[in-house]
């Protein structure tokens, strides 16, 4: 079966034994909380199109193949930065990946893919790396994601840049206020990583790169005017603040 993308779902034998154990499920933007009610939100926000899903069994084992189609490539890596956890890749997957007995988490061009194993046994790891090498060959790689190299290189921690592109990725590094604080308007992608500031500490530095000056001074006051009531500005200029938060 195909998306509408263009991307052909992979069919039965793509390992020796396992066939396609249902009709294969798509998922366009309306539906997508049919399928993952809690975490559609921040799909959507990052620019999500359609969602395939097919399932393989061989006798009682069984794995799940999850594609989903976004926007553009910065979509697609923004979803894997905040999904994948800690990377620890998989060998013999010809793409950025993470992955583990249970699920391997895969970005490539515009597709945002996870591999399922529910039983968790090691030894299904051969078949959710044939399965993903099976559908990565109908993925286009596109164009290369150059947004994370505006952040500064110097003492960037290694694993922590993300993308962010409206509240729902932003308040999973830190809450500033409630709604589109940063007015990103689910069109501007910010990014952000940590950085070492001294031994065992270290700050995180998000990046918004604005279309224009106009769009950054408004982000600014309605960040300044919006503020979370826990957050208290303790000192104020015309062009930044400082603050401190419940935490100290």
């Amino acid at each position: 079966m195909q998306l509408a993308g263009g991307t052909t779902l992979p069919g039965d034998r793509f390992y020796a034994g396992w066939r396609k154990s249902a009709p294969a499920r798509f998922f366009k933007k309306a539906d997508l909380f049919n399928h993952i009610n809690g975490a559609a939100e921040l799909f959507l926000e990052f620019g999500f199109e359609e969602l395939g899903v097919q399932r393989y069994k061989n006798d009682q084992d069984e794995i799940t193949l999850e594609l989903y189609r976004m926007e553009n490539a910065t979509a697609a890596l923004g979803i894997y930065l905040l999904k994948c956890g800690k990377e620890t890749p998989e060998p013999g997957i010809p793409a950025r990946n993470s992955g583990d007995p249970y699920q391997i988490t895969i970005v490539k061009g515009n597709s945002f893919i996870q591999v399922n194993n529910p039983s968790g046994k090691k030894e299904l790891l051969p078949v959710m790396t044939a399965l993903s090498v099976s559908v990565l060959k109908e993925i286009s790689p596109g164009e290369p994601v150059v947004l994370l190299k505006l952040l500064p290189s110097r003492d960037l921690l290694p694993g922590t840049q993300v993308i962010l592109r409206g509240p729902y990725a932003l308040q999973k590094l830190y809450f500033f206020g409630e709604g589109d604080i940063l007015e990103l308007k689910g069109r501007i992608f910010a990014i952000a990583g940590d950085y070492n500031q001294a031994e065992d500490d270290s700050y995180t530095l998000i990046l918004i790169p604005y279309p224009d000056r106009a769009a950054a001074a408004s982000a600014y006051r309605n960040l300044m005017t919006d503020l979370d009531s826990y957050i208290n500005i303790i000192e104020r200029k015309e062009t930044a603040f400082t603050f401190k938060d419940f935490q100290n």
